[in-house]
């Protein structure tokens, strides 16, 4: 088998060469990291080189990629001119693109611009095939500009260029990680995707949960009893009072010694009723689900959803890699504990580099790979574990669904409803999940047109709805929340509102709100959400009006004094309407506590198995 030449620059620990290195069709034959764990620490403090040579083989030159120009990096990574590369791994700093961090909403970070230089990295060697991977924002975030100008310069020099986001969980990764993944191949050279390596194909969902991927991990296994200790008693005793499988420091508030067991911000956040993600640190991974996102700063309980689901610890550094899909063999090299943990969050699961590299063989050869022979060996998945997508269409058909329709609903039809009803459970067929956002506007419209409704969607650049339907405008929303509530309705976001971040006084904050929901009140009549209770496996769909927000123009701005004020509309009534959230860090509006009362229920549709 002929053997193509890959180099990884950002090459971290080695999870996004680790795939490759597996692969016989590929050989790494140069990586570079400058082990810089944060702007403000310097170069070799990561650690990570010496576990990349420990598992890949190789040595990364330890190089500030910013100032390396192209021209010079085969030199800079000692690479004879006469080798040619086939294919280039490159994955930047994600820090600057990461909706996780408030100042990203606002400031372009430097390092972004090493997406840029990575295109250009990429002409320089010559490489006909290039995978990137980074946050979600990296494709639809606020500087997105760096992304599409790396897609213009590769095709400008000859290359066809696919990006995409995905949530990993899908191509079997036992985690919630969403990020952006990107393809550029040889204008003469076929572009295939993930989408095109798993056509037709699934995996179990008993696959993708905790305890599969805990289960695998054999005795003895490298980093197996891993794991710090708690910085202070106060805090393995919050994490004893936790509840095991899944539970949250939320429930301590039931607890007659919640005073103790709290930390201030906990304390502060309860009070406000501003949870947001908030609930996932001190947080227990939970049995039969996959875990939240795995982040760099892993390696404590109060930064995330990563406290075992029984034990009273953290999760060691191999329950973290195998979270994160990396093998069994894969091992750590004498770093800092707190680096191993941060190895790991930072990584491209090898789980997925593997498939890359199958992928980018098949763009390569033209040979299409089984889709058996994509599953790394030595991590928690088996051939036994894939199921076509036909199966699930027949469990589909299977499922037996109880629907109640409103009698004063303008869409109590037969034709909406099971219009509505099909597209619900072609959905659960194929991905085995509640209905989101984008599938369930395609469903309601869908339901709309077919039941001889008026549809039009709305204009490019509306902000505030998404269809009108019989000339009443619409704004579509989709809950899944395992927080969900019969009586009342959560909106995660409203609208977004990047005025948030820059208003400092309340007099500001006032006078914007108003604007805002003047301007919302005249443009939208209602919106509708979907909401899906998980344990009930019961949809219910709900018409929420829009002039219920007309009431925030009767608060004044002493109201709105906090920083990222939380206010309870209307003033002074008990219980609320509602109550208006302006969510600083995320720079949105949201709404909690809607009185299910001031609503319509449409309709409601139970699923059996």
């Amino acid at each position: 088998m002929k053997e193509f030449a890959v180099v990884d620059l950002f090459s971290g620990a080695g999870g996004m060469s680790y795939g490759f290195h597996m692969h016989p069709a590929f050989k790494i034959v140069a990586a570079a990291d400058a082990e810089k764990g944060k702007p403000s620490t310097g170069a070799g403090r990561l650690q990570c080189n010496s576990t990349y040579s420990r598992n890949i083989g190789i040595n990364p030159v330890p190089l500030d990629l910013s100032a390396v120009a192209p021209k010079h990096l085969k030199s800079a990574l000692a690479l004879a001119d006469e080798i040619p590369v086939s294919v280039l791994l490159t994955c930047p700093p994600c820090t600057g693109f990461s909706r996780a961090i408030p100042e990203n909403h606002v400031r372009d970070d430097h390092r972004n611009s090493l997406v840029r230089r990575s295109a250009e990295f990429a002409v320089a060697l010559s490489v006909d095939v290039v995978f990137m991977e980074n946050a979600r924002e990296l494709i639809r975030g606020n500087f997105k500009d760096h992304y599409e100008w790396f897609r213009k310069h590769l095709e400008e020099h000859g290359y066809n260029v696919f990006g995409k986001t995905y949530v990993l969980s899908r191509f079997g990764l036992p985690q919630l990680r969403e990020r952006a993944i990107v393809v550029a191949a040889r204008q003469h050279l076929p572009l295939h995707t993930l989408d095109s390596l798993w056509d037709g194909w699934r995996l179990r969902d008993e696959a993708l949960t905790v305890r599969r991927a805990f289960s695998a991990i054999p005795p003895g296994a490298d980093g197996s009893g891993a794991f710090p200790d708690f910085s202070s008693e106060s805090v393995r005793q919050r994490i004893a009072a936790i509840p095991k499988d899944g539970g949250s420091w939320m429930e301590l508030l039931d607890r007659t010694d919640a005073e103790r067991l709290m930390t201030d911000s906990m304390k502060r956040i309860a009070a406000a009723k501003r949870f947001g993600s908030y609930p996932d640190v001190y947080g227990r991974m939970a049995w039969d689900k996959p875990a939240q996102t795995i982040k760099r700063e892993c390696s404590h309980v109060g930064n995330g959803r990563y406290a075992h689901p029984e034990q009273d610890r953290l999760c060691t550094v191999r329950e973290i890699a195998a979270l994160q899909g990396f093998p069994d063999s894969f091992v750590f090299n004498g770093a800092a504990l707190s680096n191993m943990y941060r190895h790991m969050g930072d990584a491209v699961p090898p789980l997925i580099s593997y498939q890359l590299a199958h992928l980018a063989q098949w763009i390569l050869t033209g040979e299409q790979p089984k889709i058996e022979e994509v599953l790394l060996p030595g991590t928690h998945l088996s051939g036994k574990d894939l199921v076509r997508k036909g199966q699930r269409e027949l469990a589909a058909i299977r499922t037996d669904c109880v629907a109640q329709m409103n009698s004063g609903s303008m869409f109590n039809t037969e034709s909406f409803e099971s219009e509505f009803r099909s597209k619900l459970l072609t959905h659960h067929c194929f991905m085995g999940s509640p209905l989101f956002q984008e599938s369930f506007d395609s469903a309601f419209i869908a339901a709309c047109i077919y039941s001889g409704h008026k549809v039009d969607l709305a204009p490019v650049g509306q902000r505030f709805w998404d269809v009108k339907v019989d000339g009443r405008r619409i704004s579509l929303k989709s809950s899944k929340s395992k927080s969900l509530r019969a009586g009342t309705l959560h909106i995660s976001k409203l609208t977004e509102a990047a005025w948030i971040q820059d208003c400092r006084t309340a007099a500001k904050r006032c006078e914007e709100a108003h604007r805002l929901f003047r301007e919302y009140c005249a443009e939208v009549d209602a919106i509708i959400q979907l909401r899906y209770f998980q344990l009930k496996r019961l949809y219910e769909l709900v018409e929420i009006p829009a002039i219920i927000f007309s009431q925030v123009l009767k608060a004044g701005k002493t109201h709105f004094s906090a920083d990222g004020p939380t206010i309870n509309i209307p003033i002074g009534k008990t219980p609320c309407d509602f109550t208006l959230k302006l969510d600083r860090s995320d720079a949105k509006i949201a709404i909690a506590n809607i009185n299910k009362e001031l609503c319509m229920v449409h309709g409601t549709w139970q699923l059996f198995d």
